[in-house]
């Protein structure tokens, strides 16, 4: 008995001290994140007291807000830039490496393999080559400012009391000093991200593989010539051409090219999302309560965390700047400085061209072209990964621009099938012609002269050297002008118009030139005091020269006039409150035909959910709120749609097509029904009711899986919700949703409020990934009483309190002022030199 008891006892004992073991390990795994967290929280910036700041020629001060927002005040213009460095250096050190390294073809050093393709893309066209040649055009002025933001960032880095932020930690990212071509490269990044129009020439020429051109131009319809554009035909737009000239150049310029059937082209992979749309609004002071005028933008992007946008007051001799920067450049890029406000919307213009090149047969180093051959220009990349071997990527490029060929698979699979289509087989390369790789582009440059800006006319003299990407630049000033300008390089194409690929080889150029500046777009003080633009068209139809062949939607554009229109004053109110419209005209205008397609009975009598879904839809005013199951039903309902019009003609190119075309759809209802018939069923004709009944019957039983219940009980913002998540901490399971924040949306891609939706399948569909990153609404009577909102907080670092913390503000509209007067009660940190 003795011993059993000894042994049950030495059991017992064992098992307890297991049972305390298992209780320490998660306990201690607690303590050991708890203390890496305390850790890793001593690197947040100092937010008060005294730091030195090396460069600086006299002492500066940076107060800061509840939310974060700097005050900046410094004895000269350089010692500003200097100290709008060492804040951004504070608050966004991960996004400015990011950006530094995405522009120069780095990535995969710090994310791996996957970051291949992007790597090969940037490296290829030579985006850190082409900041380079910037850097060097470079005035002493500007360089002496990309010089001392350098100096601010490294000191800011410098001066962390703890750790670089988490995401060099868990990336093992080892920080290199700023210098001043790192300041250049953001402005390379939008102009790849804004300049997207290769893409669209792609699947033109992949759609060639199974459809004729003219089904393809029905697949992609001209936009109404009778829509709203921002210079109208009743406004005198400064430099018009006369009348005779323009039809000349027009012919000329529009003339198609012929025979170059291309089967099967894949795009090309997106570094990143493309999603340049905005908002942008000006108000002369005769139209406006204030008697000042009046300028109110939301640029769109996709929705990211941090956001791109900080927001900054900048006080120096000289220097009086409010608005929205981003880290990494020693500018403001969407303010005012007392005397001139400034706001950018995307020209969607085309300015790039594929060109089909033919390799020598005598040599290949060298191309052919009709005065000879030439040698290729050769260089080879080095690129480092983080989970692989280095990558050895030789790049090539030909008088029109870089190689494409070689990228990857699917771009050798494309210079396949163009040699086929062109005869020239294994012979073919294709090329990239793009302005920004062939110039020299100052755009940073004219960004801080646009800062410095005194008035209007200093502002629209140094404008044009804002080029890439082509933006459309709208300003308003102290004395309640308003105007409108797009500066770029925009190429008056030779033979051909654009849409697709061009043969090389035979032809001595493509291009006669660019737009000439004094003919590019502008407008000022227009007769009713107002300009609008929403990425729709900037100039009328009897503009001499092909701007773009792919105008957006007009359909925000629009609504905006609809808002503004009357002969009440339009004030801030009224403009912040058009911000947040959730209007939307497209579905005003789409629905009424949809219905009508598919006829006042449901597909089955038996079937009730299609029959409440017709009755809401019958009952809906078209305005995209979150809280209502309308916008969710029209939009499933024209995505199937969509699907069952063109799935059988495109076959396995329909993915890639697949996306809002609206142009499309309309035209289909109104009278293009021959595209309502399956091709594959011969035997048969379907109807544009068929499709448009199974197209509702598709939208409703997916909906029903996915949300059950009944459609009265279904929500937008069910499925529409913004999410911004940390990178890579937002991912980790159960506790991902602590670093970050959701919040469900009104608006999609054609409202004010624009909120584009994911258009894909699955848990991601109807997900809000771009929309408006900054909101701004400028008041050039009293410019302190401007607003402003961004759209998650000041700081990158997900341990700081202003990490996610506007999120809901920005949803809601709630803005924040940034007054020359800093905040009494703000937290001061003292710079010395």
């Amino acid at each position: 008995m003795s011993v059993t008891r000894v042994s049950f006892g030495r059991q017992r004992s064992k098992l307890r001290l297991l049972a305390y073991a298992g209780a320490a390990v998660p306990l201690l795994a607690l303590a050991v994140l708890a203390g890496a967290w305390a850790w890793l929280a001593t690197g947040l910036p100092r937010t008060v007291g005294t730091a030195q700041l090396p460069g600086l020629s006299a002492p500066a001060s940076i107060t800061r807000d509840k939310d974060g927002i700097p005050w900046i005040r410094a004895a000269s213009a350089l010692d500003a830039w200097t100290a709008l460095g060492f804040v951004h250096a504070q608050d966004r050190l991960t996004q400015m490496e990011m950006t530094r390294r995405f522009v120069s073809g780095r990535l995969s050093e710090v994310v791996g393999q996957r970051a291949l393709p992007s790597d090969k893309l940037v490296r290829t066209l030579g985006l850190r080559q082409s900041a380079e040649r910037s850097l060097a055009a470079a005035s002493p002025d500007f360089r002496a400012v990309l010089d001392a933001y350098a100096a601010g960032v490294n000191a800011g880095v410098a001066a962390r009391p703890g750790p670089l932020p988490i995401e060099f930690v868990l990336a093992r990212i080892d920080w290199e000093p700023w210098t001043a071509l790192d300041g250049l490269l953001w402005g390379k990044a939008m102009a790849l991200q804004l300049s997207g129009n290769w893409r669209s020439e792609l699947m033109r020429a992949r759609l060639l593989a199974v459809l004729p051109p003219e089904r393809i131009d029905e697949l992609y319809p001209p936009d109404d010539p009778t829509g709203p554009s921002t210079i109208r035909a009743s406004d005198a737009a400064p430099g018009a051409t006369p009348k005779a000239a323009r039809a000349e150049l027009g012919a000329g310029a529009r003339t198609a090219l012929a025979g170059l059937a291309v089967p099967r082209l894949p795009d090309l992979p997106p570094p990143f999302d493309v999603a340049g749309a905005s908002n942008v609004w000006a108000v002369a002071g005769q139209r406006t309560d204030t008697g000042g005028a009046i300028l109110a933008t939301d640029p769109h992007l996709g929705l990211q965390t941090p956001a791109m946008w900080y927001l900054a007051r900048i006080e120096a001799p000289g220097l009086a700047l409010a608005g929205a920067t981003v880290p990494g450049v020693p500018a403001m890029v969407v303010g005012h400085n007392g005397q001139v406000a400034w706001a950018f919307t995307t020209t969607h213009a085309d300015t790039q061209d594929f060109v089909v090149e033919r390799v020598d047969p005598a040599d290949p180093r060298r191309y052919l072209t009709p005065s000879g051959s030439l040698p290729f220009e050769q260089r080879t990349e080095t690129i480092l990964s983080s989970d692989g071997p280095p990558v050895q990527l030789a790049v090539r490029a030909t008088r029109h621009g870089p190689v494409i060929t070689g990228l990857d698979e699917t771009a050798d699979d494309a210079t396949r099938t163009v040699g086929q289509a062109t005869g020239i087989g294994a012979a073919a390369l294709l090329a990239l012609a793009w302005p920004l790789l062939l110039e020299t582009d100052r755009s940073m440059e004219g960004l801080v002269r646009l800062n410095l800006a005194r008035d209007r006319q200093e502002f629209v003299t140094v404008a044009p050297l804002v080029n890439a990407p082509i933006q459309n630049v709208f300003y308003a000033d102290r004395a309640g002008n308003i105007g409108f300008m797009a500066p770029g390089l925009i190429p008056v194409r030779e033979s051909h118009d654009g849409r697709y690929p061009v043969t090389g080889w035979d032809r001595p150029r493509i291009w006669s030139g660019y737009v000439p500046a004094a003919q590019m777009p502008s407008a000022a003080n227009p007769p009713d005091g107002v300009l609008i633009n929403a990425n729709n068209r900037i100039v009328p139809p009897d503009y001499p020269f092909p701007i773009s062949l792919d105008w957006p939607e007009p359909y925000r554009a629009r609504r905006i006039g609809e808002l503004l229109a009357g002969p009440a004053p339009v004030s801030l109110d009224r403009s912040a409150a058009a911000q947040l419209d959730s209007v939307s005209l497209l579905a005003r205008e789409l629905l009424p035909l949809m219905l009508a397609a598919a006829g006042e009975a449901p597909p089955s009598a038996e079937d009730v959910r299609e029959a409440t879904a017709l009755k809401l839809l019958a009952a809906w005013d078209g305005e995209m709120l979150a809280a209502r199951p309308e916008p969710l039903l029209f939009l499933a309902w024209a995505k199937e749609l969509s699907w069952g019009l063109y799935a059988d003609e495109l076959g396995p190119l329909a993915r890639d097509f697949h996306y809002w075309h609206p142009r499309f759809l309309r035209a289909v209802l109104s009278g293009q029904a021959h595209w309502c018939d399956d091709v594959r069923t011969p035997d048969r004709r379907e109807s544009c009711a068929e499709v448009a009944r199974a197209a509702l019957v598709r939208a409703v039983a997916g909906l029903a899986d996915r949300l059950g219940g009944e459609p009265a009980s279904w929500r937008w913002g069910d499925v529409h919700e913004a999410r911004f998540r940390h990178p890579l901490l937002g991912s980790l399971p159960l506790v991902g949703g602590w670093f970050g924040r959701s919040v469900a949306s009104d608006g999609d891609d054609f409202t004010v409020n624009r909120a584009s939706p994911a258009f894909r399948s699955g848990a991601a569909a109807w997900r809000h990934v771009s929309g408006a990153s900054l909101r701004v609404v400028f008041d050039m009577a009293d410019p302190d009483s401007s607003r402003f909102m961004i759209a998650t907080g000041q700081s990158g670092d997900v341990l700081s309190p202003h990490y996610v913390d506007m999120v809901e503000r920005w949803r809601d509209g709630v803005p924040v002022r940034l007054p020359r007067q800093a905040p009494e009660d703000g937290r001061v940190l003292a710079l010395v030199p």
